[in-house]
């Protein structure tokens, strides 16, 4: 925990700062690899990703180019005007904004004219030349990664998956890992067990059962509202079909009273039915593997 009087200290409260800088970058990294599986935009980050990869070994012979020239500039014109080109750090800053176009030739006094020589070479050399073999560069990984960028997003979908599969196909510590926060700490109860193979076969069962019928209370709850919500226009559809459809004035009184007499209890009726297809279906807790493997043995049957 942060006392309040922690963040009233400059050095302190500069490091919290830093830290959590940190960790909003670790966490928005981790969201963005969700996107690696997402087609479009995988492959858009992958082409990003192979840039910066493909541009390290030039950002270093960049570096290198500045800071040559660094040294160069500062031993020449450290004295003439020292806030552009007082120490490396200062020449380094004002050479990098050269090289992106923001530079003069003014206040250099007497070596005006050697001044603008170097500057000429030097923005000739970082802006012109290197710039564009950095978007030569740049144009070829784009190119490349054009063929090649389904391939790698389907193998960062494969790697995805896989990883996820492993615990799904451990049926005695799986259930530690599947489910996601603040659900996960529900499972720590699953660590009675966890040295014996027996008892983590039923409490894995019992726990993966807990959790399936948690999460279809409120699935059921919102089934039950969604149906009585279409009740009253069911209802009001029945009564209009009723008046359109009947033969006649007395079958239209008669089918209005039959409705008026039977249509409310009717109308309950078909939300239990339907609660109770539903239920029944989320009680068959192997899915369709069951259904799979019924068909599987009566096909066998009907061959012996």
């Amino acid at each position: 925990m942060i006392n309040p009087e922690t963040l009233i200290i400059a050095r302190w409260k500069d490091t919290v700062d830093y830290f959590m800088i940190f960790v909003l970058c670790i966490c928005w990294l981790r969201f963005f690899t969700y996107f690696l599986v997402i087609r479009d935009i995988s492959k858009l980050l992958l082409i990003l990703i192979a840039m910066i990869g493909d541009t390290v070994a030039f950002m270093f012979i960049v570096c290198c180019f500045i800071l040559i020239m660094s040294s160069v500039f500062t031993t020449l014109y450290q004295d003439t005007n020292p806030d552009k080109f007082g120490g490396l750090a200062k020449t380094a800053r004002a050479l990098f904004d050269a090289s992106i176009g923001n530079y003069d030739y003014g206040d250099m006094g007497d070596r005006e004219l050697s001044f603008s020589v170097l500057q000429i070479v030097f923005v000739f050399f970082g802006n012109i030349l290197l710039m564009n073999y950095l978007i030569a560069i740049l144009s070829t990984t784009y190119e490349n990664m054009k063929q090649t960028g389904i391939f790698k997003y389907k193998v960062n979908l494969y790697q995805y998956c896989e990883r996820f599969m492993i615990a799904f196909e451990d049926k005695f510590y799986g259930e530690l890992v599947l489910h996601p926060p603040p659900v996960s700490y529900l499972s720590s109860v699953m660590l009675l067990g966890i040295f014996s193979t027996t008892a983590m076969t039923y409490i894995t069962m019992g726990f993966s059962y807990l959790m399936h019928w948690i999460e279809n209370f409120f699935f059921i709850g919102g089934f039950i509202m969604f149906e009585a919500a279409l009740a009253p226009l069911a209802y009001i559809k029945i009564w209009i079909n009723i008046i359109a459809n009947s033969m006649s004035l007395l079958k239209t009184i008669v089918n209005c009273i039959a409705w008026a007499v039977m249509g409310l209890p009717m109308m309950a009726f078909m939300i239990l039915r339907d609660s109770a297809f539903l239920i029944r279906i989320l009680s068959n807790h192997q899915g369709c593997q069951y259904t799979r493997e019924l068909k599987e043995q009566q096909r066998k049957d009907r061959i012996k």
